[in-house]
């Protein structure tokens, strides 16, 4: 995002705009300007005392919409308004961090039409407290205390005092992905055991204050961390006394998506594997070995169940064995023909006869018999 394009999101007002690391200061910019969150990475901080007080209130509504929709919001008594935030935004991740002044605002079902904004998001409350009414529930939200609500539903969000609290956004599939049911969980207040509660506050609020320091990798990777802790705080079938065991597992069900989704990249190794998950390799090599193996060795089975696919399927019947070895992610024919032996027991073109799907070798025979003979 160019300071170009900045003059044309924000309407008039001071903001704190930061990309690459340098910061700029935008002054008056023009109004009237729909705002748009795109999807390449995007930051910025906003704090009302930058305005004139007249504006404040105002400008400040501007913001909440860009970042969380379409809403409306309650009269409240003329004069200045004291409310900062800073956000970020990678991919389809928001986090944002906000203090504000007491705020009433609404998000109609008219308004969820106008915008048809379809994600989930955290509003994590780190002092005071909120009421949300979302969900035919009413819940008061007080410091500590997490609350999930589904943007694509109407949410009232009211709070008399100041407001500290972090909210983070993300694709409903990310959510779904690791725990069903969530629609029953959406406007209720959770806490999770006091240590939990703790650890998931403590993360949220160091992770607010460094937010705009961030690369993007360390931030979708420490957003990652923060919605397995949030959803630990939220599911009750997890033993609040076996914490760490149930982010160990959630860390694993995550590394192991993301090798069955690149089992094809011959470069795909077990370094790379931990920098996905954003941990170390020692303790990655820790995780797999409470399953009872090895990352390579899951990585070589991961393979081979998706070569013995292949072999089986009607319509890789032409493709060679070679082929089929460097697609699941062999670098060479050789390691695959030990591997699958070793593995299944026989050579995959035993394999796949015995499938009964035929080898591309035969029909290449049966095309050369078809063929007119040289006198």
């Amino acid at each position: 995002m160019t300071l170009l394009d900045a003059h044309k999101f924000f309407s008039k007002g001071a903001i704190r705009y930061r990309s690459a690391g340098r910061t700029s200061h935008l002054g008056l910019v023009h109004a009237g300007l729909q705002f748009h969150m795109n999807p390449a990475p995007l930051q910025a901080s906003f704090c009302t005392a930058e305005l004139f007080v007249a504006t404040q209130l105002e400008q400040w509504e501007t913001w909440v919409r860009q970042l969380h929709g379409q809403l409306s919001f309650d009269p409240l008594p003329a004069g200045g308004y004291k409310a900062r935030l800073s956000f970020k935004r990678v991919r389809d991740i928001q986090m944002v961090r906000f203090d504000a002044d007491g705020a009433a605002l609404e998000r109609t079902s008219q308004h969820v039409r106008r915008d048809l904004i379809d994600q989930y998001e955290f509003i994590a409350v780190l002092a005071g407290e909120v009421s949300i009414r979302h969900r035919r529930r009413r819940e008061t939200v007080r410091a500590g205390q997490v609350v999930l609500v589904d943007a694509s539903e109407p949410l009232r969000f009211e709070h008399r005092d100041p407001l500290s609290a972090v909210t983070l956004a993300c694709p409903r599939h990310t959510l779904h992905n690791r725990m069903p049911g969530l629609e029953n969980a959406c406007g209720l207040a959770f806490a999770g055991s006091h240590s939990l509660a703790i650890s998931a506050m403590a993360y949220t609020s160091a992770l607010s204050d460094t937010l705009l320091d961030l690369d993007q990798g360390a931030f979708l990777r420490t957003s990652d961390h923060l919605l397995d802790l949030y959803v630990l705080m939220m599911n009750d079938q997890v033993d609040v006394q076996s914490t760490e065991t149930a982010v160990q597992a959630a860390t694993l069900r995550r590394i192991k998506a993301y090798i069955r989704c690149n089992l094809g990249d011959p470069s795909l190794d077990v370094g790379s594997m931990a920098a996905a998950g954003g941990i170390s390799v020692r303790y990655l090599q820790t995780l797999f070995k409470t399953t009872g193996t090895t990352p390579r060795t899951y990585l070589r089975q991961a393979r081979l169940e998706w070569a013995k696919t292949l072999l089986r399927e009607h319509s890789w019947k032409t493709r060679s064995i070679s082929e089929i070895a460097l697609g699941v992610g062999f670098s060479n024919f050789a390691h695959f023909s030990t591997s699958f032996r070793d593995g299944v027991g026989m050579s995959p073109s035993e394999y796949r006869a015995e499938q009964g799907a035929p080898n591309a070798a035969t029909f290449k025979e049966r095309a050369a018999a078809r063929l007119p003979r040289r006198r």
